[in-house]
């Protein structure tokens, strides 16, 4: 039970004003664990050491580059600050992630569940899709629209991802067929209540399902399998032509025209500018710019760009290259540590893992996804859950 409060705290709970609740809940729960277990608890992990380090040199970093130019990102240091006292907790109190008998991806699900019920609930009852604008920090509320937990739809529409992508590659399995559908419907259904992006990643994964499925299937002859993949290829196709009209008037990406009734109807469920803001110019191209010099592209300007919402820029003017690369290798080392911990485990994990790295620096060509709440936790309790993974399966090969 410890265990799942302190993944749920880690990923989900808010920052009110410059009060980061998710860290004082990670510390309480950390200081209680080793007063009641003892230093025993302590687990001292070289790795995940490493990466703090690494993150340690960034911080650094990012505060003479903010000091040098005298102008402070509250934003950035505050995320990095956070990434860094998490990390430090997690040093500490890795045992509790470690310790709870292989559940980690189990209670990861079923914190994402409760986040994509409440999403949906949300999106249909505006008092509360409202109260948890002001407490998550959305200030853009719409109806039949909702974050859940977190403060963005796009951020939203992920954690419904990630949730259906556990399901998909069986990392978690459940004996009942009922459940598995629950789980299937809900964050399929919390992801058309979140975002566009949401709704591509829950059709890839779905294609991904029903390929591996018809691969596997030894019961098909090679006719039916053509047939079978004909049909499942046609209906992702058909899919798609109707969400590329999503992207089309939210984006305004002009591949093609999209007007009358339609595009107002989208433009109200989905976009973040309205038709006639489309019409005069919105688009996602035009956030896509770099530093002006050289100098400020390789070590930025330590400013908060607020003209564009892509991630990979909003690095390149916080910390330019340098730090962008920092970052880089910081995940990286993460990736080849999680997969060499899984090398002998029998479950597809390593499906989920290149599929989770994948979405974070996909999607941060559209939004920021590295060191940001609730997506940075995550990433390094899926790794404490792969030194269990390691362990457990080098005691069975014993």
């Amino acid at each position: 039970m410890i265990s799942f409060i302190f993944i749920f705290s880690a990923i989900f709970l808010p920052k009110i004003s410059f009060f980061d609740t998710s860290i004082v809940a990670i510390f309480s729960i950390s200081a209680v664990y080793i007063l009641i277990y003892g230093k025993k608890t302590i687990y001292f992990d070289k790795n995940l050491f490493y990466v703090f380090i690494i993150l340690s040199i960034y911080f650094i970093y990012i505060l003479f580059v903010q000091m040098a130019h005298g102008v402070p990102s509250v934003e950035l240091i505050g995320r990095t600050f956070r990434s860094w006292s998490f990390l430090l907790l997690l040093c500490i109190s890795s045992k509790i992630i470690i310790d709870n008998d292989g559940n980690t991806l189990k209670y990861i699900l079923y914190c994402l569940s409760i986040h994509a019920l409440l999403l949906i609930v949300s999106a249909n009852y505006l008092p509360l899709n409202i109260f948890f604008g002001e407490v998550f920090g959305n200030d853009r509320v719409r109806n039949l629209r909702s974050s859940g937990l977190v403060s963005g739809f796009d951020m939203a529409g992920l954690f419904c991802a990630i949730g259906l992508l556990i399901i998909a590659t069986r990392a978690v399995r459940f004996k009942s067929i009922f459940l598995t559908f629950f789980f299937v419907f809900l964050f399929t259904a919390a992801s058309y209540y979140s975002s566009r992006v949401s709704m591509v990643l829950c059709i890839l994964i779905f294609m991904y399902a029903s390929f591996e499925l018809l691969v596997k299937d030894k019961s098909y002859s090679s006719l039916k399998r053509l047939v079978i993949f004909a049909a499942i290829f046609s209906f992702f196709v058909y899919i798609f032509s109707k969400i590329a009209i999503i992207f089309e008037v939210a984006l305004n990406l002009g591949l093609f025209s999209v007007e009358g009734d339609e595009a107002q109807m989208v433009a109200e469920r989905f976009s973040s500018a309205t038709v006639d803001e489309a019409a005069s110019g919105y688009s996602l191209f035009d956030m896509y710019f770099i530093p002006s010099t050289d100098m400020k592209l390789l070590f930025g300007d330590g400013t908060d760009q607020p003209y564009s919402d892509v991630g990979y820029i909003k690095f390149l003017f916080w910390n330019g290259v340098i730090g962008l690369l920092i970052i880089y290798i910081l995940h990286i080392y993460l990736i080849i540590k999680t997969f060499i911990n899984m090398k002998y485990s029998n479950v597809n994990y390593k499906v989920l893992i290149f599929a989770l790295y994948f979405m974070i620096f996909v999607l941060t060509l559209k939004n920021n996804y590295l060191l940001t709440r609730g997506i940075f936790p995550l990433i390094l309790i899926v790794y404490l859950h792969s030194i269990w993974v390691s362990e457990n399966s080098r005691a069975r090969l014993r």
